[in-house]
């Protein structure tokens, strides 16, 4: 069990006498005197022997001796979710258990947990009347205390007890108790359709709630963090309507298991279908009938702010809680997440729907356009009741990136792959698996790839650097989540052509220029292609053979390198490979082309990047309602890629380029490097791979 943290402040020894054995305690209720109602009693029935108890001559202070059990009845006190217990204490010689406890008689145990442990050398983590502070070294003076009661008990108490235990020896252990105060921290607050309510913070989900380690509640009553496995729900009634708008900030400090806000008309989890809304976790909770996931999926590290419309989930009608779960079974004192900013809001209709406004940028990303709309909003829209935020979301009909994507695509006019070869949809498909002719002959015993393929050579000429070529939808290229795709060839069928080792009749088995390591294949990555539904390939040692691999990568703003990716992918696998140096076919159990997810394991791979100099103009016309969006490309080209620490040509080092950019997370690199895994790292990575099947490497 994890401890409470307390700041340590030495005050010296206590400089006052205590000639009361009997007397009322004097605490603070919120910082307000008070005093027991009557002389001290004894609590926890025969457990109260033998030891002895005097106070301080301002009756602010306890010391006891020996084995002491005593209760101090005190005017009902309501112990809230932001109840907290302050106080400070010494221990000069050790006892077995010493506590603090709110209770509402004198009988001991009968309410878990009340007791609040600060000392002793006995061993109480499992006893459920328990929660441990930081305990207190003996003999190193006063240590203060701020304990958040009201995460672990909500009710009326009627007592104050305090407890040292000593069992064996009595007559032994010496402690003091001070400065007793309960206090309302900040209530923890959801704003309502404009209005900030106080909510308390009870437990969700039966035995779902347990473990973990502390609530805090902090930004003055606007966020909430848990730390450990947590079901809390916030008693707030509320209903929602077709427009409304949810809004609220989380941030991953500590990942967990499954982090995510239900919109509850009990406090019972699993009862109804998709009251959950799952934003980060471990746990896969896509076949879950309880979750619906939202995006981004956060990892650790990262805060994001959701604007949602419930409605568009299906959450609609009257609620009585908002709950947040930090599910953590395994392991359950891990796991650290904020909750902030939780508005309910009925939006007013846009406002820069109102007004006309043109901007040009080099590049349409979403930085660019939600900055100047941003400087536009407040110069314009001063009057609106909505934030800037919740305005855009209106503007763009509750899909601001999906909305601003399409926006900068339509600047441009799209080609797909099957527009510039002229060939079907299967083909392009049965191509980026390695088959197809352009993959399965060879020039010398079939049409030269110069003729069967002068498709690709006419848009590479007059398309792929004038024009968008659109990614393809093939099952290669399906949730390309790391935003990244890779080509990797294993045979040459083009002779002269200063590449690969093809030449005049002898290419039956002519291999490309090897440029990296081949660790290994995981078929149930890519059972499309595999025609298995698992299976797999290592190869251990460089025992591979020649296999090249090239890749790139493109970032999460919409800019050049995403709306060109198309391009791109083009050049990299059917004009600059295919077409102009022969590389050609799969590397068998994956596609030849796909996702990086997709992909074999390799150590390494060239990559080439788009540059583009362009100008775009977005505009918004009022009276019309027309959004348009307009590109002229001045000039294009594609080059090797330009990567972190001045490594080039090189998809690792690209990737982490877009990291240092704010383009990609250090997250997505760290799985992005469970594919590329550097050199001299296959060995380690078929091991990883083999440990996931049971299975270890001598």
């Amino acid at each position: 069990m994890k401890t409470f943290r307390s700041a340590l402040l030495s005050l010296g020894t206590l400089a006052c006498v205590f000639p009361h054995v009997n007397a009322n305690l004097k605490f603070q209720r919120n910082d307000s005197a008070a005093t027991s109602l009557a002389d001290a009693v004894s609590y926890g029935g025969r457990q109260d022997h033998t030891g002895s108890m005097s106070m301080s001559g301002d009756e602010t202070a306890v010391s006891f001796s020996g084995n002491s059990w005593k209760a101090f009845k005190i005017d009902p006190y309501e112990v809230k979710s932001h109840t907290k217990l302050t106080f400070s204490a010494e221990v000069t010689q050790a006892a077995e258990v010493n506590a603090i406890c709110l209770d509402v008689d004198t009988t001991y145990g009968n309410q878990k947990p009340r007791c609040f442990a600060f000392g002793g050398t006995q061993n109480i983590k499992r006893d459920s009347n328990f929660k441990l502070a930081s305990y207190i070294d003996v003999k190193s003076g006063f240590t203060e205390y701020d304990i958040p009661v009201g995460q672990y008990f909500t009710g009326t108490i009627n007592y104050i007890a305090l407890i040292q235990d000593k069992d064996r020896g009595k007559s032994k252990g010496r402690s003091t108790i001070k400065d007793i105060n309960l206090l309302e921290g900040d209530p923890f607050k959801i704003d309502v359709y404009g209005t900030p309510l106080e909510v308390n913070v009870v437990s969700y989900g039966g035995n779902q709630d347990h473990g973990g380690r502390t609530m805090t509640i902090g930004d003055g009553g606007d966020s909430i963090t848990f730390e450990g496995n947590a079901f809390r729900a916030f008693d707030v009634e509320y209903e929602i309507l077709p427009d409304s708008i949810l809004q609220f900030t989380v941030t991953i400090t500590e990942k967990s298991e499954v982090v995510a806000l239900c919109l509850e008309e009990d406090l019972k989890f699993n009862q109804r279908d998709y009251q959950c809304l799952a934003v980060s976790g471990t746990q896969d909770v896509g076949n879950d009938r309880n979750f619906q996931e939202l995006s981004p999926y956060l990892e650790e590290g990262e805060t994001y702010t959701y604007i949602i419309r419930p409605a568009d989930y299906k959450l609609q009608g009257p609620y009585n809680y908002i709950a947040f779960m930090n599910d953590k079974d395994a392991n359950r004192d891990d796991g650290i997440v904020t909750l902030k900013d939780v508005k309910l809001i009925d939006p007013a209709p846009s406002c820069l729907a109102t007004k006309s406004w043109s901007f040009t940028f080099d590049e349409c990303t979403s930085t660019n356009l939600l900055t100047s709309l941003e400087t536009t909003f407040n110069s314009e829209c001063q009057n609106t009741e909505n934030s800037f935020d919740v305005d855009v979301f209106q503007f763009f009909e509750g899909d601001i990136s999906g909305g601003i994507g399409k926006l900068c695509d339509s600047a441009y006019i799209s080609m797909s792959f099957e527009d510039i070869t002229l060939e079907e949809e299967q083909f392009i498909t049965e191509y980026f698996d390695g088959g197809t002719t352009w993959n399965d002959e060879v020039d010398e015993k079939g049409q030269a790839i110069k003729a069967s393929a002068a498709r690709v050579k006419f848009a590479y000429d007059n398309v792929a650097e004038k024009f968008q070529i659109s990614f393809p939808d093939s099952h290669q290229f399906k949730n390309c989540e790391l935003r990244s795709a890779m080509c990797c060839f294993v045979a040459d069928r083009q002779a002269n052509d200063n590449n690969g080792n093809c030449a005049d009749n002898d290419c039956d088995d002519a291999d490309p220029a090897d440029n990296t390591d081949l660790c290994l294949v995981n078929m149930a990555k890519s059972k499309q292609s595999s025609h298995v539904r698992d299976g797999y390939s290592i190869y251990p040692d460089d025992t591979e053979g020649a296999v090249h691999c090239h890749g790139l990568a493109w970032g999460d703003n919409n800019g050049a390198e995403d709306t060109f990716k198309g391009n791109n992918l083009f050049y990299v696998s059917m004009y600059d490979h295919m077409y102009t140096r022969g590389y050609v076919e799969e590397v068998q159990g994956a596609p030849m082309c796909g996702c990086i997810e997709h992909m074999p394991v390799v150590s390494r791979a060239d990559c080439t990047e788009v540059d583009v100099d362009q100008s775009v103009t977005v505009t918004y016309d009022k009276d019309t309602t027309l959004l348009t969006a307009t590109a002229t490309i001045n000039d294009f080209e594609f080059n090797a890629c330009q990567g972190a620490d001045n490594t080039n040509n090189d998809l690792a080092a690209y990737y982490q380029q877009l990291v240092n950019d704010g383009k990609a997370t250090a997250d997505e690199k760290e799985n992005f490097d469970k594919y590329i895994v550097g050199e001299n790292n296959c060995n380690d990575a078929i091991a990883s791979f083999l440990n996931t099947k049971g299975l270890k490497v001598n």
